[in-house]
């Protein structure tokens, strides 16, 4: 959602069972937002656990703005104050 000077990130969630959405996140961005990928991987996850492809699966987002770089933001983690 972006407004006249500040831009934020919504993540909802549905409960399907209750019938209830809800903002699970909101992450403000210090620039306009360009655009959004969701992917569902951990970069940093050790690959000596016995089940390698379920330790490494995260909720992550990748935000791409005007600024020259790409923030990564971890969804599992609430009320994060920085990127990864």
């Amino acid at each position: 959602r972006s407004e006249e000077q500040f831009s934020t990130v919504e993540v909802f969630v549905y409960e399907e069972p209750h019938d209830n959405l809800y903002t699970h996140h909101d992450i403000p961005l210090p620039v306009f937002p360009l655009s959004l990928a969701w992917m569902d991987y951990r970069p940093h996850a050790s690959l000596g656990a016995a089940d390698a492809a379920d330790a490494r699966r995260s909720n992550m987002l990748a935000v791409g703005t005007f600024a020259p770089y790409i923030e990564v933001w971890d969804l599992d983690v609430i009320d994060a104050l920085e990127p990864v």
